[in-house]
């Protein structure tokens, strides 16, 4: 089953609150996938709704923000999710995703996570996957609510306050090679991460172990007593 990029995501606009809820996508089901962004300024901690995994906090090294990445495997969930941090601005998403692997680790590459600032130009660095069929996910924050992405080289598939997404299914495994998008704010901040996802494993053939072909006599074909071969 091949990772489908194009599910719903649900968002949260970016405000200043104590907490962060974010509701449940559209479509979700027991099994799918769940990737979640969170965007919070002032170098401020975020403790995790049960059951969500960190996959990295990125702490801009120049500017008070951090982006909270997490994943889940859905099951029973609720109508949201709550992410608790104290007083803060703070903003974030989940997104559905299906075809996943199903159990372990999901990601199939070592991320590369690049910390920027000061140019149009946002570059994701370059990972190589391991299998074909992977999920490319270029993602990342921005110090600028009003900022907004195009020209990505992968699909875009999420530009909200301060966040924003791209992701395209890989064919082969290799070297992705770098990514770039162009954000409207030249002088913003930027914390870009690149991350795959592995696909789930491909189902079995049951291929047909008959070596005659379908209504043939079989007796007749090996010359059987009372055939008539």
């Amino acid at each position: 089953m091949a990772i489908d990029p194009t599910l719903a995501f649900a968002t949260l606009a970016y405000a200043t609150r104590t907490n962060a809820t974010i509701a449940k996508p559209t479509g979700v089901v027991d099994g799918d996938f769940l990737l979640a962004g969170i965007y919070v300024e002032g170098d401020i901690a975020v403790t995790a709704p049960s059951g969500w995994t960190l996959i990295a906090n990125v702490d801009h090294v120049t500017v008070a923000m951090d982006l909270w990445l997490y994943y889940k495997r859905a099951s029973g969930e609720g109508a949201s999710w709550l992410w608790t941090h104290s007083s803060a601005p703070s903003s974030g998403w989940v997104w559905r995703l299906t075809g996943v692997v199903a159990s372990g680790d999901p990601e199939n590459a070592t991320r590369s996570v690049n910390d920027q600032g000061g140019s149009a130009t946002v570059t994701w660095n370059s990972i190589t996957t391991a299998t074909d069929g992977a999920l490319v996910i270029a993602l990342c924050s921005q110090y600028d609510t009003a900022g907004r992405f195009s020209g990505s080289t992968l699909t875009e598939r999420l530009d909200m306050d301060d966040l924003f997404v791209s992701a395209d299914v890989q064919a082969t495994a290799g070297a992705t090679g770098n990514k770039t998008a162009t954000s409207s704010e030249s002088a913003s901040y930027q914390s870009a991460v690149l991350l795959a996802l592995k696909p789930a494993a491909a189902g079995r053939t049951t291929k047909n172990l008959n070596p005659w072909p379908l209504g043939m006599n079989i007796g007749a074909h090996i010359g059987m007593p009372g055939s008539s071969a």
